[in-house]
């Protein structure tokens, strides 16, 4: 399990070097947008922002990863050897959550070493990570049933699902907000200040929950599919 999990992260070198560079503007922009941010709200602004950026990079990660599986046979080759298809599986999730780990360093990194150019730039926090740790597991909670149960079949298809998501779900959001009464985005924003480690206590359990059914499910679907 452990040199599968060598195998994907010695892939990422081309993909870390891309996040540096992205977490590295991203981080500067937001600390030269920071003093347009409400105080009250400036810590939920900047745990999404962090959220959205950790997401992104793991994704990119994960799709660079699985298709070069697809593209060299990899499922073929590492099947012809004395290895249990549910050890392929486990090492996919684990990678998965090596890789938000070191995203997440990456951008508690970056953005206490930026707060000394941009003073009210706001370092990531627990509620970052945690927020991080649920959108991960909500998304490839559904997608690694699919990807094991399809694979190559229906790759492309996913895949563009899933970027779509990336850019579209942030837009809708942007737009819906901009359609609500402000004094209605106020009180929900309120909202969520005041009670949320409840919500985030209770979203992560459910995202514990759903990975574990998850990677059940793979076990099941990637021991019962023929590889072709």
């Amino acid at each position: 399990m452990i040199n599968l999990i060598i195998k994907d992260l010695k892939l990422q070198k081309k993909i870390c070097i891309i996040g540096i560079t992205f977490y590295i503007f991203m981080i500067f922009s937001l600390g030269s947008a920071s003093k347009d941010i409400p105080e009250g709200f400036s810590t939920l602004v900047f745990s999404g922002c962090y959220t959205l950026m950790a997401v992104y990079m793991v994704c990119l990660s994960v799709l660079y990863s699985d298709a070069y599986d697809e593209k060299n046979k990899s499922h073929i080759i590492l099947n012809s050897f004395p290895i249990s298809r549910s050890i392929i599986v486990i090492s996919k999730y684990i990678s998965l959550f090596i890789y938000l780990m070191i995203y997440l360093i990456s951008i508690f990194m970056f953005s206490n070493v930026l707060k000394f150019v941009s003073p009210n730039l706001k370092s990531l926090n627990i509620a970052g990570i945690l927020l991080s740790f649920i959108f991960i597991g909500v998304t490839f909670s559904m997608y690694y049933p699919l990807y094991f149960k399809i694979g190559k079949k229906m790759f492309g298809v996913y895949r563009v699902l899933i970027w779509c998501s990336i850019v579209i779900f942030p837009t809708i959001i942007s737009k819906t907000i901009k359609k609500v009464p402000l004094s209605a985005v106020q009180n929900m924003l309120n909202n969520i200040k005041v009670n949320y480690k409840l919500y985030l206590t209770s979203l992560s359990i459910m995202a514990i929950c759903l990975v574990t059914l998850s990677c059940m499910l793979s076990i099941k679907l990637y021991t019962a599919r023929d590889l072709d």
